[in-house]
């Protein structure tokens, strides 16, 4: 994992090769495809594994705003990396992977909340509306240089969230 965020430092991500993967990091190339499908699967990976403590966090102190920040500032903190995966276009694309990772995780804390693993139509519907306006603000973000401080964007993203979504989390 940290090897390819050493080398997208050296060389667009598009040009990174499995090879090149293993080569940096001495592992086998059985190793890796016991682990990943490919590098794209190795790319989604690096998101979810450092968002997951993100995540799980919540779960202890509620403040979905923090929560939020906490991914702006992964996402500010390898600016490279992510700035190149949002302009990859794939068959395990990163924005479908956002996408998805955040609709699961809103999901899992409304149900959480709920006590209960029906959340029913309208609450997914708003999910999902929330889920593609947030993956679009981050690609947005991504897009234009990351002008503003995870902080901004955290604010802007918990902002848009529904009243009808938003009442399940405490926090800002």
């Amino acid at each position: 994992m940290s090897s390819l965020l050493e080398l997208s430092r050296e060389k667009p991500i598009e040009k990174i090769t499995v090879q090149d993967i293993l080569d940096h990091s001495g592992a086998a190339r059985q190793t890796f495809y016991n682990h990943f499908r490919d590098k794209y699967d190795l790319i989604n990976y690096v998101y979810q594994d450092k968002v997951e403590s993100f995540f799980n966090k919540y779960y202890e102190t509620l403040d979905l705003h923090e929560c939020i920040c906490q991914v702006y500032i992964l996402f500010a903190n390898n600016k490279h990396f992510y700035t190149h995966i949002a302009k990859m276009e794939n068959q395990n694309s990163f924005k479908e992977f956002l996408f998805d990772n955040t609709r699961e995780f809103y999901i899992n804390a409304i149900q959480s909340k709920l006590g209960k693993s029906e959340i029913g139509n309208r609450l997914a519907y708003i999910i999902d509306y929330t889920c593609h306006g947030a993956t679009g603000l981050c690609f947005h973000w991504f897009m234009n240089g990351m002008k503003d401080t995870p902080e901004e964007m955290a604010s802007k993203l918990v902002d848009c969230i529904h009243p009808e979504m938003k009442k399940y989390f405490v926090g800002r």
